[in-house]
Formats: structure tokens, sequence, C-alpha cells
């Protein structure tokens, strides 16, 4: 499986199952290790490690967020080994009612034919900036 065929599966699992959905595939998408640093880590400064910490993100996302999908737009190779996936996101607040529909940029490096790295951002240069500090494997800017 190609590393864009692991992102397509990776979307299709969130669209078909949700969050749960992935979780239980962990072990083929994901290393043991993975590291997830979720879009909203500005203002939580929070960032999931291992099957254990994407458990804790979904249950986390599933107190403060319902109607979570989101829709694959675009996969990019930014080099060897890491990838760059625009995402229309689309989501309500249980207790704020806000609503999301954004575009969200996720950056995902490979490492034995798993993620073993994933950061998302709403904001565009700061996907860049994460981009080459990811290319470079230099810690990611917050």
């Amino acid at each position: 499986m190609t590393h864009l065929d692991l992102v397509r599966e990776v979307d299709r699992a969130f669209r078909e199952e949700g969050l749960s959905g992935v979780v239980a595939r962990y072990d083929e998408f994901f290393t043991d290790d993975f590291e997830w640093t979720p879009p909203m880590r500005e203002m939580t400064g929070a960032r999931y490690v291992g099957r254990q910490g994407i458990e804790q993100y979904a249950h986390d996302l599933g107190q403060v967020l319902e109607g979570l999908h989101g829709a694959l737009e675009e996969i990019t190779e930014v080099a060897p080994d890491v990838l760059r996936a625009s995402v229309q996101m689309h989501a309500h607040g249980k207790v704020s009612g806000v609503t999301i529909d954004a575009p969200m940029i996720a950056i995902a490096r490979f490492r034995d034919e798993r993620i073993c790295l994933a950061w998302a951002s709403y904001d565009p240069e700061a996907a860049g900036r994460a981009a080459e500090a990811i290319v470079k494997g230099d810690p990611v800017p917050v």
C-alpha cells in the first residue's frame, strides 16, 4: 500500500466509522509511537502519543464536538515519506453551538509503511512552517 493509499484508507475509515473506526484499525494505520498534534493545539498545547493517546483524543473530542466529519480534498507529496492533505472539516460544538466549517491542513510523516507523526492546523502559513520542519526532521513550531 502506498502512502497515498494509506491516507485514503484512514479517510475512508473516518468517513464511514468515525474516530472509533480509525482507533479500531490503529495498528494498521499508525506506528506504536505515533504522535498526533491536532489543529486546536494553539489553544490547548495538546499532543497525543500512541494508541492510548489517540483513544484519549477521540474521548476528548467527543466531549466538545458532535457531528464531526471531513471531506478529503487533496493529498500532495511534500517529500519522500511526507504528505500534505487538505480536508474540509465540519462539526458543531456541544456546549457552544459553534459550527466548524473550515479547511484543515494535515502533514503526515511515514515510517515502516505507517504514519508515525501527524500535525494539523487551520492556518495555511503554520502548515507551511510545519511541513518544512517535518521534512527536515526538526521540531514543529507552534
